[in-house]
Order: C-alpha cells, then sequence, then structure tokens
C-alpha cells in the first residue's frame, strides 16, 4: 500500500479532498447595483480505501449580480458559470455517509451552469 506514495499515518481519507479553498469578492456600488463573485477549488480525492480510483482536482464559479434598495432587491445568480464538470462524492453529499466504511464508489454529479432570480419587497 505504501507505493502509492504515502507513508505510515499520511493517508487521506476517502470521498473528502485534502485541500478545498474558496473565495469570494463582492462589491455594491453606490446607485443600489452590485456583484459577487465566488469559486471554489478542491484537490484530488480517493474513492476508494485502495486507492486506485481518484476524482480529479476540480472547481467551479458562481456570480451574482444584484440590485438593492430601501424597499427592494433583486438578484440574479448564475451557479457554475463557467459549466465546470465536477463529481461529488456519496459520502460527502450524504453527510458523511457511512456508507464510505464499505469502500464506495458512488459520486454523484455537480450541478451544471444554471441561473437563479430572486425579487424581494422589504416591509
Amino acid at each position: 500500500m505504501f507505493g502509492f506514495g504515502y507513508g505510515p499515518g499520511i493517508w487521506p481519507w476517502i470521498d473528502f479532498p485534502d485541500i478545498v479553498a474558496n473565495a469570494m469578492v463582492s462589491y455594491k456600488f453606490d446607485n443600489g447595483f452590485g456583484v459577487t463573485i465566488s469559486g471554489t477549488w478542491m484537490a484530488a480525492t480517493p474513492s476508494f480505501w485502495n486507492y486506485t480510483a481518484w476524482i480529479p482536482a476540480q472547481d467551479y464559479a458562481n456570480i451574482q449580480v444584484f440590485y438593492s434598495s430601501k424597499r427592494w432587491e433583486a438578484s440574479l445568480y448564475f451557479w457554475n458559470f463557467f459549466n465546470s464538470h465536477y463529481w461529488i462524492p456519496y459520502a460527502a453529499a450524504a453527510g458523511a455517509s457511512p456508507d464510505s466504511g464499505s469502500n464506495s464508489d458512488w459520486v454523484v454529479s455537480g450541478q451544471a451552469f444554471w441561473i437563479q432570480g430572486t425579487v424581494a419587497y422589504k416591509f
């Protein structure tokens, strides 16, 4: 098992990336309009206990444009803006499912590009 590049005691947990980085930047102009850009990057993740199947490193980005005033808010969200293909391990998607203990190779695909809008009136 040590031929996979990991020494004793330095084994990544299956279906959970050991490095996840995310960032968000938001700016609102004086006229009430604004933009938010966020992104997430995940390191490669093993999906079998014997480390023979891996989910490659992956990323996705989201963009929101919005308007806000004293009484109104409107937002337009662009989720997975670049339509990145990414995978969510079943164990992580199910909230640390005990299924990871059975050497699960289940993964679900991440959501493709989609748009969501909201409008709100403040009382």
